[in-house]
């Protein structure tokens, strides 16, 4: 069963791969739930005709228009300050208007974005091949920005507390880089690589405080401080993983949740989810995750935008069909709200919170993109 559980595991969450060496087997590091960002639009082709959708009850998903393209692979999402949703895949850009149900499909080349971040101080930016797009999030069009000193592939990045983004080329380059919103240029520095063997292939890391970062070279994890290079080894979690995933929450602590434990020559799913409190250095049980029903794992989460539910992705190991995967987390009330996936045959996705009470799933169909994609909303309560 568990072997079942863990295949099943592999068809409902995202596999991100940043280097050219895959692992044995591949474990998600990106759930079904993930909020993310992408790039702006030129003017459009074609309008399709609005439609009415009816409004969802809280919870419960409403099928919306279709997508003007097959989802292969999960695309990079944005909300923009007119209410839209821009969606990136594959070279190609729509925008989504929730409020009339209506996609627009432009014909222009778009950016392939290996990763859309977000500045504090820059806005959204998107990384590929190099170089550099600014993106307006009023208009969603994008900018050429300053291209990378290397074209060398880009093994993680982080963006920092003061605006500024850090990226590594690994053992590609003997140096790092930092964009400084401030100056708009890329800086050389000296790269983490050289410093610890292994360091660049980093792709989970989180930030505690203004230059210091958590992060895992599986299945150790490590602190960082990127002003002066040091890198030294964090207090050992109760239990050690590899491919879990980092959260920040509300009060300032960390959460570490999903990924897999080495039993032997077996892996299992990690079934602990554990907090991380920086004020006192040290690692708990996450209280809430004890509130689910055992069989329920932990594969994915985040916090909604005002910072008060916890939105997270859940798998049943006793019975992966099972359509019950979804789980909101109200910190003020202490209690979880479970409700089911828009239907029991969708294997993975995307969502984004399109305004205060409204999330937006779109479908990937990367295992049979002929099937074409499809679109959901539903309210929180």
């Amino acid at each position: 069963m568990r072997k079942f559980w863990f295949a099943t595991l592999l068809l409902t969450a995202v596999i991100a791969c940043t280097t050219n060496d895959d692992p044995e087997f591949a474990i998600p590091t990106e759930g079904l739930f993930e909020v993310l960002t992408a790039t702006p639009h030129p003017e459009p082709t074609s309008t399709p005709q609005p439609t009415s959708t009816a409004e969802p009850m809280p919870l419960e998903w409403v099928e919306v228009n279709d997508p003007p393209f097959q989802v292969h692979g999960i695309p990079d999402l944005l909300r923009l300050h007119n209410g839209r949703i821009a969606v990136f895949i594959d070279g190609q850009l729509a925008t989504y208007d929730t409020a009339i149900d209506e996609w627009t499909l432009s014909n222009a080349s778009s950016p392939r974005f290996w990763r859309v971040v977000e500045s504090t101080v820059a806005g959204w930016l998107g990384l590929a091949d190099g170089e550099m797009w600014y993106i307006d999030s009023a208009s969603g069009a994008t900018t050429e920005g300053p291209s990378l000193h290397s074209q060398e592939a880009i093994y993680w990045l982080m963006t920092l507390g003061d605006g500024r983004v850090y990226v590594s080329h690994g053992d590609r380059e003997e140096f790092d880089e930092v964009f400084d919103p401030t100056t708009s240029r890329w800086e050389k520095v000296p790269s983490l690589w050289q410093e610890q063997a292994g360091w660049a292939f980093l792709e989970r890391a989180i930030e505690i405080e203004e230059n210091l970062f958590m992060g895992t070279i599986d299945p150790v994890i490590w602190m960082v401080n990127l002003e002066s290079g040091e890198l030294t080894e964090a207090r050992e979690p109760q239990e050690s993983r590899s491919f879990g995933q980092f959260l920040s929450l509300p009060d300032g602590r960390v959460l570490l949740f999903g990924g897999v434990v080495q039993d032997g020559f077996q892996t299992r799913p990690s079934e602990v989810v554990e907090v991380y409190d920086p004020a006192i250095d040290s690692w708990t049980d996450w209280q809430p995750a004890s509130m689910i029903d055992a069989n329920m794992v932990m594969s994915s989460g985040f916090v909604v935008e005002d910072g008060t539910v916890f939105l997270g992705t859940f798998v049943d190991i006793e019975d992966p069909s099972a359509t019950q995967n979804f789980g909101l987390y109200d910190f003020e009330a202490q209690s979880w709200s479970m409700f089911p996936k828009p239907r029991q045959t969708m294997a993975s996705g995307k969502v984004i919170v399109t305004d205060e009470k409204t999330l937006l799933l779109i479908e990937d169909n990367g295992v049979s993109p002929s099937a074409g994609s499809s679109a959901w909303i539903t309210k929180l309560p």
